[in-house]
């Protein structure tokens, strides 16, 4: 199904699984899952809790195509910054996604 929204969505968005294994010394694993176009937006947690009823530190707003990857606790990389999704919410048309400045 093509949204109308998609004539705004201008903006790469590689989505991210991250792992880290190991008690001592910590091994990073870092797979791409895929590759969206969206329309990433700034936003903040004020933002947030008035519009969402959440309290939580963000940065991003993104939307974008419903995709299997847009799961919270996955990550996403816009322009070589990386974010964790913290929140999802998907409509019939797309999906709304907030994001958290992460320095992985």
């Amino acid at each position: 199904m093509t949204t109308p929204f998609r004539r705004f969505y201008n903006t790469d968005v590689k989505l991210l699984e991250i792992k880290e294994t190991g008690v001592y010394s910590k091994i990073r694993q870092v797979k791409e899952l895929c590759e969206v176009m969206a329309d990433v937006q700034p936003y903040n947690g004020g933002l947030l809790a008035k519009e969402y009823g959440l309290e939580a530190e963000c940065q991003k707003r993104m939307f974008c195509d419903n995709n299997e990857h847009l799961t919270e606790g996955n990550y996403a990389e816009i322009h070589g910054q990386r974010y964790k999704i913290i929140y999802v919410e998907a409509w019939d048309m797309g999906a709304a996604v907030i994001l958290q400045k992460v320095t992985v």
